[in-house]
């Protein structure tokens, strides 16, 4: 579930090309990862349940530690984070309950600028929470609602303990690191500390449909069509990411892409704040789901932009087969991901354009592996881009 957006260092400008130059100031430099096992108990986190911590970057740190640990599920090649099925069957989940205030003007599908800016901020500590929607190992995602408003967000309760003296600067650095401002990229709406409780909370847009991994769960394989859709908008998140805000997902996943019903996929930045305890060397840790990471953070070498390429190329492929890209224990997965060939999707079960699509994002020379520019100029996203997905989102 979310933010592990890691902070590019200062000078880097240039994503990297597909021509195998060499990479300079973008590079991230990474120490060499060892894989290690490590237990996570899924028993819910209840309120009472907090964490004490010393340090405001200890605090940051455990705001949404999950994104680091390697469950049972990932040795199987699945992804930790779990959204709770209330009815079994994505097509039963829950919609608003209560009405929706008057929604501003729209273009595309979405709020238009001045308008999205106008609702980012609420006060979390104002919202009504209702039923739980969702949960990871550092806390609890609950659909809230904002009652001056009427308008549904999602709301994150992290289970943490912090002095008084750190409380605030916790709260700004949040603020800092989710506020982005694109479409295609989940909406903040406000960060607090709730001192009575224990616990920060994190308002962020409410999705419908939920997650790419729910609807996978429901329905199995995508069509290449929504997937072609789907990669165009992630791909769009994505170089916002990297030539506006200057940071790498680092966890690109299907977990981490959220669905509404309007036909909008947006990158969400649950379990993805590690960065925040210290930007410019984050690219040093281990952030990330194992089964998606990039041949290059997990052979410890350096990495930039692309390696969030490799993370959208496990995803089209696994959301298109229907399989996971990688099985077996935690150190079977790792040595698949640097020595063996990457996942390909068949030419005799796939368009030309969907194969050559996953191949190119799952180069695993990363100095040859395109950007997100580039990559937006492949037949795949060119095909599909527009393809008018809610008939079959409203199908599920």
């Amino acid at each position: 579930m979310g933010n592990c957006f890691s902070q590019a260092p200062e000078a880097s400008h240039d994503p990297v090309p597909i021509g195998g130059s060499k990479v300079q100031q973008a590079d991230v430099k990474s120490q060499r990862v060892l894989p290690i096992e490590v237990e996570v108990h899924k028993e819910d986190i209840k309120e009472k349940d907090v964490v004490e911590v010393q340090t405001v970057s200890q605090a940051i740190s455990q705001v949404e530690r999950g994104s680091n640990r390697v469950s049972d599920e990932q040795r199987t090649g699945e992804d930790s984070d779990e959204f709770v099925d209330a009815y079994d069957d994505i097509r039963h989940f829950e919609r608003s309950e209560t009405p929706e205030a008057p929604q501003p003007p729209v273009v595309n599908g979405e709020p238009q600028e001045a308008e999205r800016k106008r609702i980012l901020e609420v006060n979390p500590m104002l919202l009504e929470k209702h039923d739980r929607v969702g949960k990871g190992s550092s806390g609890s995602v609950y659909k809230a609602l904002h009652v001056e408003t009427g308008r549904i967000v999602a709301l994150k309760c992290v289970p943490l303990t912090l002095k008084a003296g750190d409380r605030e600067e916790v709260v700004v650095k949040l603020r800092e690191l989710y506020s982005s401002d694109h479409p295609n990229v989940c909406q903040f709406h406000g960060a607090e500390y709730d001192a009575e409780r224990s616990t920060i909370l994190i308002a962020m847009e409410y999705m419908d449909l939920r997650s790419l991994k729910d609807i996978t769960k429901s329905c199995g394989k995508i069509p290449e069509k929504v997937m072609g859709n789907c990669a165009s908008q992630i791909l769009e998140a994505l170089t916002y990411l990297h030539t506006t805000r200057r940071i790498i997902h680092r966890d690109v996943k299907p977990s981490n892409v959220l669905v509404n019903s309007r036909g909008s996929f947006k990158l969400g930045d649950f379990g993805m704040s590690k960065e925040l305890s210290n930007t410019l060397s984050a690219g040093q840790t281990w952030v990330g789901t194992s089964s998606y990471m990039s041949p290059e953070r997990v052979s410890g070498l350096d990495y930039s932009y692309n390696a969030d390429v490799w993370g959208l190329g496990i995803l089209v492929y696994e959301s298109c087969s229907g399989q996971p890209a990688y099985a077996g224990s935690t150190f079977e997965l790792l040595d698949e991901i640097v020595d063996g060939e990457p996942p390909a999707l068949t030419a005799e079960a796939f368009s030309e354009e969907a194969v050559n699509f996953v191949r190119v994002c799952l180069e695993k020379d990363h100095k040859k592996r395109p950007d997100c520019p580039l990559l937006s100029s492949q037949p795949f996203i060119l095909l599909h881009a527009k393809y008018n997905i809610t008939e079959w989102l409203a199908s599920l």
